[in-house]
Protein backbone atom coordinates (compact mmCIF):
# COMPACT_ATOMS: atom_id res chain seq x y z
CA UNK A 1 0.00 0.00 0.00
CA UNK A 2 1.31 3.22 -0.91
CA UNK A 3 1.50 6.25 1.73
CA UNK A 4 1.89 9.28 -0.30
CA UNK A 5 -0.92 11.52 -2.28
CA UNK A 6 -0.89 14.63 -4.17
CA UNK A 7 -2.88 18.10 -4.03
CA UNK A 8 -3.68 17.32 -7.43
CA UNK A 9 -5.21 13.73 -6.70
CA UNK A 10 -7.58 15.94 -3.94
CA UNK A 11 -8.07 18.41 -6.36
CA UNK A 12 -9.31 15.70 -8.75
CA UNK A 13 -11.15 13.84 -5.62
CA UNK A 14 -13.06 17.06 -5.28
CA UNK A 15 -13.54 17.87 -8.95
CA UNK A 16 -15.52 14.60 -8.76
CA UNK A 17 -17.22 14.67 -5.73
CA UNK A 18 -18.78 18.33 -7.14
CA UNK A 19 -19.27 17.57 -10.73
CA UNK A 20 -22.16 15.29 -12.15
CA UNK A 21 -19.76 12.91 -13.95
CA UNK A 22 -16.54 12.01 -14.64
CA UNK A 23 -17.05 13.82 -18.25
CA UNK A 24 -18.14 16.67 -16.77
CA UNK A 25 -15.02 16.79 -14.66
CA UNK A 26 -12.83 15.91 -17.14
CA UNK A 27 -14.13 18.85 -19.57
CA UNK A 28 -14.05 21.15 -16.80
CA UNK A 29 -10.51 20.41 -15.55
CA UNK A 30 -9.08 19.21 -18.91
CA UNK A 31 -7.92 16.06 -17.53
CA UNK A 32 -8.91 12.73 -19.19
CA UNK A 33 -11.26 10.64 -17.39
CA UNK A 34 -9.07 7.22 -16.95
CA UNK A 35 -6.03 9.93 -15.54
CA UNK A 36 -9.27 11.58 -12.63
CA UNK A 37 -9.76 7.51 -11.95
CA UNK A 38 -6.88 6.88 -11.23
CA UNK A 39 -6.41 8.88 -8.91
CA UNK A 40 -8.86 8.66 -7.33
CA UNK A 41 -8.36 4.93 -6.88
CA UNK A 42 -5.21 5.72 -5.77
CA UNK A 43 -6.62 7.97 -2.58
CA UNK A 44 -8.87 5.29 -2.11
CA UNK A 45 -5.89 2.69 -1.82
CA UNK A 46 -3.16 5.03 0.26
CA UNK A 47 -6.21 5.71 2.91
CA UNK A 48 -8.10 2.61 2.76
CA UNK A 49 -11.46 3.67 2.38
CA UNK A 50 -13.86 3.54 -0.58
CA UNK A 51 -14.34 7.10 -1.44
CA UNK A 52 -17.46 6.37 -4.18
CA UNK A 53 -20.24 4.10 -4.97
CA UNK A 54 -19.77 2.75 -8.45
CA UNK A 55 -23.08 2.46 -10.38
CA UNK A 56 -22.65 1.63 -13.66
CA UNK A 57 -25.64 3.42 -14.93
CA UNK A 58 -25.29 6.43 -12.39
CA UNK A 59 -21.91 6.96 -12.70
CA UNK A 60 -20.43 7.55 -9.08
CA UNK A 61 -21.92 8.39 -5.89
CA UNK A 62 -19.75 9.43 -2.60
CA UNK A 63 -20.14 7.15 -0.06
CA UNK A 64 -20.94 8.28 3.81
CA UNK A 65 -17.24 7.91 4.79
CA UNK A 66 -16.38 9.25 1.26
CA UNK A 67 -18.81 13.06 1.97
CA UNK A 68 -16.74 12.89 5.30
CA UNK A 69 -13.50 12.79 3.14
CA UNK A 70 -14.69 15.36 0.66
CA UNK A 71 -15.44 18.29 2.89
CA UNK A 72 -12.44 17.88 4.82
CA UNK A 73 -10.12 17.79 1.99
CA UNK A 74 -11.82 20.87 0.88
CA UNK A 75 -11.36 22.57 3.92
CA UNK A 76 -7.61 21.08 3.28
CA UNK A 77 -7.73 22.77 -0.20
CA UNK A 78 -8.68 25.50 0.73
CA UNK A 79 -5.76 26.49 3.80
CA UNK A 80 -3.27 25.39 1.14
CA UNK A 81 -5.02 28.67 -1.13
CA UNK A 82 -4.86 30.79 2.09
CA UNK A 83 -1.22 29.78 2.14
CA UNK A 84 -0.71 31.33 -1.17
CA UNK A 85 -2.23 34.28 -0.28
CA UNK A 86 -0.67 34.98 2.63
CA UNK A 87 2.94 34.27 1.22
CA UNK A 88 1.90 36.71 -1.32
CA UNK A 89 0.90 39.42 1.38
CA UNK A 90 4.40 38.66 3.53
CA UNK A 91 6.66 38.70 -0.17
CA UNK A 92 4.94 42.15 -0.99
CA UNK A 93 5.55 43.78 2.81
CA UNK A 94 8.79 45.03 3.63
CA UNK A 95 8.92 44.13 7.55
CA UNK A 96 12.11 46.28 9.43
CA UNK A 97 13.07 47.80 12.38
CA UNK A 98 15.90 50.85 13.16
CA UNK A 99 17.53 52.32 16.27
CA UNK A 100 18.46 56.14 15.36
CA UNK A 101 20.93 57.17 18.38
CA UNK A 102 17.94 56.42 21.10
CA UNK A 103 14.66 57.20 18.97
CA UNK A 104 13.00 53.12 18.25
CA UNK A 105 11.65 53.71 14.52
CA UNK A 106 9.76 50.55 13.21
CA UNK A 107 7.04 49.99 10.53
CA UNK A 108 4.05 49.37 12.67
CA UNK A 109 2.87 46.32 14.11
CA UNK A 110 4.38 44.61 11.32
CA UNK A 111 8.01 43.99 13.23
CA UNK A 112 5.61 42.03 15.53
CA UNK A 113 4.23 39.53 12.91
CA UNK A 114 8.02 39.44 11.41
CA UNK A 115 8.90 38.26 14.98
CA UNK A 116 11.33 40.97 15.49
CA UNK A 117 12.25 42.16 18.98
CA UNK A 118 11.89 45.79 19.68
Amino acid sequence: MRTRFTFRQLEYFVARGEAGSIVHVSERINVSSPTISAAIADLESVFDIQLFVRQHAQGLTLTPGGRRFFNRVKTLLADVGSLHELASDIAEKTYFAARVGGIHWSSGDQVAEAGLEE
